[in-house]
């Protein structure tokens, strides 16, 4: 009998970032409709609200849907750190790729860890397995970075297919004054390639760094953060380790003050079930958990899989849409043609965004109100909705004072349609039209009285800028 593989830790790697145009489905992605075959996927389904079930669960991949889920269709995969604090090969347990109607996406790496069970190399693979191009570059280029928090190659390796980032084309002047170089990593521009127009147009949305989705089961390290100490607090509130995991912070930690980063770990942590051994942090870059080695393959892997992957989802969906508006706002006010037009669009696009994808609740379960609303609050997701907000009406006041403009410029060339002929009218109303012939006055008179009264309103015509 083969002895069961033990998993000591599972990795979620999210990459949201936005795009131009349409994604164009090509083997191996293929677009999953949602159908409720396992007890798995019911529970999945059953615990997000009408609404919110409408936004991730959709029964087709059609242009109407709010967002289309593709399986990437794979044998076997794995993925390979190499670091400065050392190499950590993890098994490939799904890719996945969200793609929402703000063109906006999610792609997801899902990696298993059988190898690994210092609490260290866990902290490690997280740090670097989520880098995707250097945050920093020193006299020489990415050699200081690699010393510091990128890895030294990163590769994917999928059936017969391996691709491997090594981050060198950083390393030349001439690359770096290229417009178009691309921050995806390889194995990313390999996956997705072809299934845009143009990949160059794609951009991620937060920074250097994937979304970090991470569990590691420990029943040492658990019960050691759950102890009280003499002045009955949680170990976990002043432990580095837990701080490091949190942050994801693959070497010292990142606060040094202890007073601020105890606060930091009060905040940032969901403790509800610590003297059970499971405990949460969410950070603007985590959603992460410890746990025990049972629970953790038993109970918690698939809440975290599902319904708490789903809820990363979304938020992770908000900030990228969010960063979107605000980009399409840009560049609307800086277009000197069809400014109305555009508004108009994006105003639309805002309001079916508000209406159909942006929830303030997504599940009448405790546990998930809690913690969406300790999400939202630490990334900050209300703060740049209410930003956005304003940023939608400024330009909603702008092109409404660009159409009053108009208006009255409109009024003002009919003032200057009118003058321009009324001298004219009143001359051939007092004379009448047959000039000479049954009147006294002659026509070498009039019709150079009526010709400098046109002339006279041609040029006051072009003197309004009349269009």
């Amino acid at each position: 009998m083969q002895k069961e593989e033990i998993a000591y830790s599972y990795h979620t790697f999210m990459l949201p970032f936005v795009f131009e145009g349409k994604f164009k489905e090509k083997e191996p992605w293929k677009c999953k409709n949602f159908q409720l075959k396992t007890t798995k996927e019911y529970n999945e389904y059953i615990y997000f609200y009408k609404h919110v079930q409408d936004a991730l669960f959709g029964k087709k991949c059609d242009e109407a849907a709010i967002s289309k889920y593709y399986d990437y269709e794979y044998e076997e995969g794995s993925y390979c750190i190499e670091s400065k604090k050392g190499t950590f090969v993890l098994d490939l347990d799904g890719l996945s790729l969200r793609i929402f109607n703000t063109n906006v996406a999610i792609l997801a790496f899902n990696f298993k860890n059988t190898r690994y069970y210092n609490q260290n190399d866990i902290l490690a693979i997280n740090d670097f397995g989520r880098r995707i191009y250097p945050q920093f570059l020193g006299k020489n280029f990415t050699v200081e970075t690699k010393d510091s928090v990128l890895a030294y190659t990163l590769t994917l390796s999928i059936d017969d297919k391996e691709y491997k980032e090594d981050f060198t084309r950083f390393d030349k002047v001439t690359s770096l004054q290229d417009n178009q170089l691309s921050l995806m990593p390889i194995f990313v521009q390999e996956l997705l390639e072809y299934n845009f127009d143009n990949f160059k147009n794609i951009k991620p949305v937060i920074d250097d760094r994937m979304f970090v989705i991470s569990q590691y089961n420990s029943d040492a390290l658990s019960h050691s953060l759950q102890t009280l100490n003499e002045k009955e607090t949680y170990s976990y509130t002043s432990d580095d380790w837990w701080y490091k995991y949190l942050f994801v912070d693959g070497d010292s930690k990142t606060c040094q003050n202890k007073f601020m980063a105890k606060k930091l770990i009060e905040e940032s942590s969901y403790a509800r079930w610590i003297e059970l051994g499971t405990l949460f942090g969410i950070s603007r870059y985590s959603f992460v958990a410890l746990t025990g080695s049972w629970y953790g393959k038993n109970r918690l892997l698939p809440h975290m899989q599902t319904m708490y992957f789903q809820i990363f989802s979304l938020l992770l969906a908000y900030r990228a849409s969010i960063i979107k508006f605000s980009d399409d706002i840009q560049n609307v006010t800086s277009k000197s043609k069809n400014i109305e037009k555009e508004t108009q669009k994006l105003y639309k696009n805002y309001l079916n965004f508000l209406n159909k994808l942006y929830f303030k609740e997504v599940t009448a379960q405790e546990q998930g109100i809690e913690l969406y609303n300790q999400a939202m609050k630490i990334m900050d997701i209300d703060k740049y909705m209410k930003d956005l907000d304003n940023e939608i009406n400024e330009l909603h006041s702008y092109v409404a004072m660009i159409e009053e403009k108009k208006r009255n410029k409109q009024l003002d060339n009919i003032s200057v349609y009118g003058g321009t002929f009324l001298f004219a009218s009143v001359v051939t109303g007092f004379f009448g039209m047959n000039v000479g012939s049954n009147n006294n006055f002659s026509p070498w008179i009039t019709y150079p009285v009526i010709a400098i009264a046109i002339y006279s309103g041609y040029r006051n015509f072009f003197k309004k800028g009349v269009k």
